[in-house]
Formats: structure tokens, sequence, C-alpha cells
């Protein structure tokens, strides 16, 4: 597939993606912010971590980086999620879209993925932040880690947090950059949700391992 998108029209597109059809609050489930989805998409193709290459998404939810990155031209795209339920939703959107034909959906547990070590060139997630599992986040980095040389992540941007990952990353042989860091919008999903959409501070980590 060869497209030629703009930025703007790419988060229109996000935009546009299926909810989660039963949003599951101990999987941390909720849409990627569809402006920070493209940004993130954006710097990652313009830095050549797209267009040609396998991207694999670890708990993709109902793909909007997944989709997002097939409109930039990747050549493979794996999206792995635990809930059947989200993955079907995905499957359908892709169809709709006619980017399913370049599109591998599986149903599996993220930490323990059916694919082999370094089988994909960049990894781009929005990963748990370990509000209902302590370190889940350090979790899906480190099973990224063994899949791809090239990793893009979003974290809670935190002091403690981001030196915790700054750490991680550099005793599993990657080096960490902090590219950017955006204001994700998280809409009113749970019971605990008071607000119609509330607003947290994350930070974009580009991982590289070292040669």
């Amino acid at each position: 597939m060869v497209m030629n998108i703009r930025k703007k029209d790419l988060e229109f597109i996000i935009e546009k993606s299926p909810s989660f059809p039963n949003p599951k609050r101990e999987l941390e489930q909720y849409p990627t912010d569809s402006k920070v989805a493209a940004d993130i998409l954006w710097i990652a193709y313009m830095k050549g971590d797209i267009e040609n290459l396998r991207v694999l998404d670890l708990g993709c939810g109902t793909g909007r980086l997944n989709i997002g990155a097939s409109l930039l031209n990747a050549s493979h795209i794996i999206s792995i999620d635990i809930d059947e339920e989200v993955i079907e939703q995905f499957i359908n959107w892709a169809k709709k879209l006619n980017t399913y034909g370049y599109i591998d959906a599986i149903v599996a547990d993220a930490l323990h993925p059916p694919l082999r070590d370094k089988s994909i060139d960049t990894v781009i997630m929005n990963p748990p932040f370990g509000v209902h599992r302590k370190g889940i986040d350090l979790e899906f980095l480190k099973t990224a880690m063994k899949l791809a040389r090239t990793i893009y992540s979003i974290h809670k941007s935190v002091p403690k947090s981001k030196e915790l990952i700054t750490k991680f990353a550099k005793l599993q042989g990657f080096e960490p950059y902090l590219i950017s860091e955006f204001q994700l919008k998280i809409p009113q999903l749970y019971e605990t949700h008071f607000k119609k959409v509330h607003r947290v501070k994350v930070s974009l980590f580009l991982f590289k391992e070292r040669c």
C-alpha cells in the first residue's frame, strides 16, 4: 500500500476508531488520545521507523496506533491484545479502511507474545501505567525489547518514573531518549472517573538497542 497522508488527516481517521465494547479497568483500557497518537506516529514516521517496516503494538486495544501505522505505509503490522472483543472491533475497523491485508491481529497475552526475538523492526505502544498492577509498564517494555531494536513507548511523566525507566532501559542494553511530553486525554469510562475528560501528563520515550 502506498499512501500519502497529512498528520491532520491521520488524527481525523484515528478519532473515528471504535470504542471499547466493554472496557476493563484491570487492563487499564482506554483509547489513546487521537492527537497524541497522530503526533507519536508522525515522529516515528519522520525518523524512518514505520515506512516499509514491521510494526508491533503490544496491548493494541482497538488499534489506533496500528491503523495509523498502516496508513503511514508500514509493510506488516502485528497487533496483540488479550481481549478478544477489542481485537474483533479492530479487525472490523481495519477492513472498513482497507488496511486489514497488512495486519495480523492476535488474541494473546502481550507479555508472552507468539513471536520470535528480534522479529520486529519497531514497537509503538501505549502500555498500562501500572495503576492496577505495579510495574506492568516495565514488563511491557522488557517484552518489547526482546522483540525489537527500536521502541516508542508512552509512560506517565513523573520524575521518579522517568528515572526508573531510564535506568531499566540501560540495564537491558538500550539507549533511552525522552522525545516529547504530552497531555493525554482519557475519557470518562469507569465509575471511579469523576471528570468527563481526565488529563494525564505523559512522556514519549524512544529506545534504541545499542550496537
